[in-house]
């Protein structure tokens, strides 16, 4: 190698050498980019407070997102198959015992159904029968989807998380005797841990709703039928299809939980839907500390917001609050003379719900006319605990098109395309108080008709008022 190739090479390394280290900055610029980014995105919904919110407030707490590898209990999604197809056996084999003139039990299921007709249902015999491969126990995931984590997407109440999947059932049905048709049945299963409101564990449930049928497209000789007869058959047996069939939903109740997921291995034979059965709660001592911790939201005032370019009902209608998915009413007495073109009611009425355990505070304001709002906050953020606050509902309508400019043909004003306008009408003003004591409790003895006793001891109470270093008054609790 001469020496201007020996200088040549020795450029190109250095070129090369500072393409990887410029190539390496790059890498680790974007990766800080994108952590922060993700820091940004991330911290805000886990550490901070949400305020003033008209889109569906995020699921509750509870029931959580069961996440544990070995759950204590489960339903297996082929005992779910099961479960649906005998309800869909029960109903053909009931067809078969009413055409037969066999008395047919009120709380008819697959297990009344005797052996005789259970054999023809396995068998795909009568007039309502399953079609070839449809059985769930058989079609694999061509009819029973896989499960999947959901929630529910309320703009005026709490929502919650559960599980869901989707599947059909196809049956032939012979509705004249001598023309069939493929019939569909579509179906959406739920998966759900049902609390009642500010519950922290409730009973496992799963439900299938089913849609109303869908008729398959005749076959060869039915058309041919409906090309030689005045009348058209197919609309007739169509109609006489959907209103003669039908298949009601069902619903189970298992254990109690507190949690509720999704597994879904490689196989999807083997997909199951977790859940936490909470342990039985035991008997506790006589005398016992507890932990008490509470928060309370006061409700100060409700001001109408007067309206531009709408004409808003002329009484407010009424309202409610949840806090933490318990309901409270707000007197329509309170809000009554709030005129549409804007005022203010003020008010003296309060909540209190238990924060031992919670995560967060939510509130969520709700008005009849359709507008709500919420808002929530984090421990991080003391539960809000730090000076009133404020939200207003908000509501989206249609409104006509404005005009633009007229037609040069016609010369009438042309009408642009209806808009949604969003209302924000009714703001409401809270603070919010939380409070952590530890007392100790004294349960009744048997047989003393008396009540439980508290007092206070340890640390006393500690109450975080609204912020303006006045102490909390007394309200009307809702």
């Amino acid at each position: 190698m001469d020496a201007s190739q020996n200088k040549r090479h020795q450029q190109c390394v250095r070129v090369k050498r500072f393409r990887g280290t410029l190539g390496l900055f790059l890498t680790r610029a974007v990766i800080k980019q994108l952590l922060l980014l993700l820091f940004l995105l991330v911290w805000p919904a886990v550490n901070q407070a949400q305020q003033d919110v008209v889109a569906p407030p995020s699921p509750l707490q509870f029931p959580r997102r069961e996440r544990g590898a070995r759950p204590n209990r489960l339903v297996n999604i082929s005992t779910f198959r099961t479960f649906v197809e005998d309800g869909a056996s029960a109903v053909m084999c009931k067809r078969l015992m009413e055409a037969a003139d066999e008395p047919v039990p009120k709380d008819f299921t697959i297990n009344n159904c005797p052996a005789a007709f259970r054999a023809k249902v396995n068998a795909r015999q009568g007039r309502v029968r399953w079609a070839s491969g449809s059985k769930p126990s058989e079609c694999g995931t061509k009819c029973v989807g896989r499960p999947f984590m959901t929630s529910t997407i309320s703009l005026v109440r709490p929502n919650t998380i559960f599980a869901k999947l989707f599947g059909h059932l196809d049956l032939d049905i012979d509705a004249t005797g001598t023309f069939g048709r493929r019939v569909r049945f579509g179906y959406e299963a739920s998966f759900q841990c049902l609390m009642k409101p500010g519950e922290r564990e409730g009973l496992f449930t799963v439900k299938v709703d089913f849609d109303k049928p869908t008729v398959g497209d005749p076959e060869f000789f039915e058309k041919i039928a409906n090309f030689l007869l005045p009348i058209r058959l197919s609309d007739a047996i169509t109609s006489g299809i959907q209103n003669s069939i039908s298949i009601d939903g069902k619903t189970n109740e298992f254990q109690r939980c507190d949690s509720v997921g999704v597994n879904r291995p490689a196989t999807p034979s083997d997909d199951f839907v977790p859940y936490n059965e909470p342990p039985e709660r035991k008997n506790r001592p006589l005398v016992v500390a507890v932990r008490n911790k509470t928060a309370t939201v006061r409700f100060l005032k409700i001001t109408r917001v007067s309206q531009f370019g709408f004409n808003p009902p002329v009484e407010a209608g009424g309202f409610h609050v949840f806090v933490n998915g318990v309901q409270g009413g707000i007197p329509d007495s309170a809000v009554r003379n709030l005129p549409a073109s804007g005022g203010t009611a003020l008010l003296n009425f309060c909540k209190t719900v238990d924060m031992e355990g919670a995560n967060r505070l939510q509130i969520i304001f709700v008005n009849t006319h359709g507008g709500a709002v919420w808002s929530q906050f984090t421990r991080r953020s003391k539960f809000g605990a730090n000076g009133p606050h404020k939200m207003t509902t908000g509501r989206t309508i249609i409104v006509p098109g404005a005009l633009g400019p007229p037609d040069p043909l016609t010369g009438k004003s042309r009408v642009g395309k209806p808009q949604p306008l969003l209302l924000r009408e009714f703001k409401l003003t809270y603070s919010i108080e939380f409070q952590d004591t530890v007392d100790t409790v004294t349960d009744p003895q048997p047989g003393t008709g008396g009540g439980a006793t508290t007092s206070p001891i340890g640390e006393q109470p500690t109450v975080i008022g609204t912020g303006d270093g006045k102490p909390p008054q007394p309200c009307r609790k809702i």
